[in-house]
């Protein structure tokens, strides 16, 4: 199977905002035989109440043309006789809302599918997390794949994605989370969906397989940020052990609104937010990117959500602060920072004594149980990277299990695996730990936390909602260590 998709901005009046995009799709299958009600088409309408792009009407005919656009140009092609579908609302989840196409009647081969999208607008009252919304801005469009992509349904295919920016104003170009401008590339529906584009008066810095896009001037150095960023890719993907050459991409929008500074992973991508009010540096960047960095390598299935947030957002948590201070890309300064900031979400957090999947159940509905597993994930592997280098006398630690993880199958990687490596590191102590974490014990800091570099400090007050009380820690950096720069 191979779907090609071919894009169209249309900008308004002459500079380079999107007014709105045509596009193409050609699903090559010849001699596949399509079944009366079988989906040609499925379009994402809201996705955890994010609004997608509004769509216009749909058209589909029998096609013959798909690949590169040739002389006939982007969106023509040799089109056979048009056919007639139906539509059909569905929830595909209990938080994503979809609008299908459906065959009417049985066909034979290939087809493909016009259709306009308009961009989401948002203004000074708008809000947006997590950022799947494909939005404009002064400049152009970015955002997720799913909010503007209509897709058949397939597990891969050779996929090709062309943009045609003639009708933009001279200098304007296009990207993605795997290529720059045109390109092909096997892929799954949902990389295609799940991950980030961008097009327009694109400015960029970009190397190798790592690049950073964004319109307008940012209120940080985007050069510096960028530079630190590639350093730290290069280390983390030698650290987990990645081999192949796979692109990085990092998007960055400026909202209009004030409550910014949110971002979200995508494949092998990323976007960021920020504002006037919420102007980011370069400091408090590396720790947003690099969190979202680490969410390429450590996973673990989620299935009920809360079964393994913890791991997920708990590595990335705790990578995000250890390999820039291993690669000397930040100092205990920065570190003391980054703990900090993590202390404060977690130990006042009104689900802090939840239980994972319990806490699981209210992730769309309340944005503290969202956030409560990063902390408890976080505080939960340092410990548990402090039993284990003091079990081996300093031979093992957190990496081993980590890194045992991510260089299993995917089958392997779940909450049973974990427990398996767990349990042969630290036997039965370790599991009980566990069992604590995950019926929702308070993960208090071991005080030798990252080698008794800091002194952990604890103050009894009430909690983030004030409905009790709650015993918060924070770290200082101990008088008589040497600092590693302030950074």
């Amino acid at each position: 199977m191979r779907v090609d998709v071919y894009i169209r901005p249309q900008p308004e009046g002459s500079g380079p905002d999107v007014a709105f995009m045509d596009i193409r799709v050609v699903v090559e299958q010849p001699g596949r035989k399509l079944a009366a009600g079988e989906i040609l088409a499925e379009m994402t309408e809201t996705i955890v109440g994010v609004p997608c792009c509004e769509m216009g009407e749909v058209s589909f005919a029998q096609s013959v043309c798909g690949g590169p656009p040739g002389q006939e140009g982007l969106m023509e092609g040799n089109k056979k006789d048009s056919f007639s579908c139906e539509t059909t609302r569905q929830e595909a989840s209990p938080h994503i809302q979809t609008i299908r196409f459906l065959a009417v009647e049985g066909m034979v081969g290939s087809y493909e599918y016009r259709y306009r999208v308009w961009p989401r607008r948002v203004g000074p009252e708008g809000h947006s997390a997590p950022l799947f919304d494909f939005r404009a801005e002064p400049g152009g469009v970015n955002g997720a794949g799913v909010a503007f992509l209509a897709l058949p349904p397939f597990e891969r295919a050779q996929a090709g994605l062309y943009w045609d920016l003639s009708a933009m104003p001279k200098g304007c170009s296009a990207a993605c989370a795997f290529f720059e401008g045109d390109g092909e590339r096997t892929a799954s529906r949902e990389e295609l969906l799940y991950s980030y584009y961008a097009c327009g008066a694109l400015k960029k810095e970009a190397a190798q397989d790592f690049g950073m896009y964004w319109f307008g001037e940012p209120p940080f150095d985007a050069a510096e940020a960028a530079g630190r960023l590639l350093r730290l890719f290069a280390y983390m993907k030698e650290f987990f052990g990645e081999t192949e050459e796979k692109p990085y991409r990092i998007f960055v929008r400026k909202d209009p609104f004030d409550d910014s500074g949110h971002g979200t992973a995508g494949q092998r991508s990323f976007l960021f937010g920020y504002s006037d009010a919420m102007a980011p540096t370069v400091d408090s960047l590396m720790d947003l990117l690099a969190h979202e960095m680490v969410h390429n390598w450590p996973t673990m299935r989620d299935e009920p959500a809360g079964t393994a947030t913890w791991y997920v957002e708990g590595c990335a948590e705790y990578y995000s602060i250890v390999l820039p201070l291993r690669a000397g890309i930040t100092g205990y300064g920065h570190t003391e920072r980054a703990l900090n900031r993590r202390c404060a979400p977690y130990f006042g957090n009104p689900y802090r004594l939840t239980a994972n999947l319990e806490a699981g159940r209210h992730y769309w509905e309340d944005s503290a149980a969202q956030r409560m597993p990063y902390g408890r994930g976080f505080f939960y592997l340092a410990r548990t990277d402090a039993q284990l280098r003091e079990a081996s006398g300093g031979a093992r630690s957190l990496d081993d299990i980590v890194l045992a993880l991510c260089h299993g199958p995917a089958e392997k990687q779940t909450e049973e695996e974990y427990q398996r490596l767990l349990e042969k590191e630290l036997g039965e102590e370790g599991l009980t730990a566990y069992e604590e974490m995950k019926n929702g014990a308070l993960m208090v800091p071991p005080p030798e936390l990252f080698g008794g570099v800091f002194e952990r400090l604890e103050e009894s007050g009430p909690d983030d909602r004030g409905e009790g009380l709650c015993t918060r820690y924070r770290f200082r950096l101990r008088a008589d260590c040497v600092r590693q720069g302030t950074r």
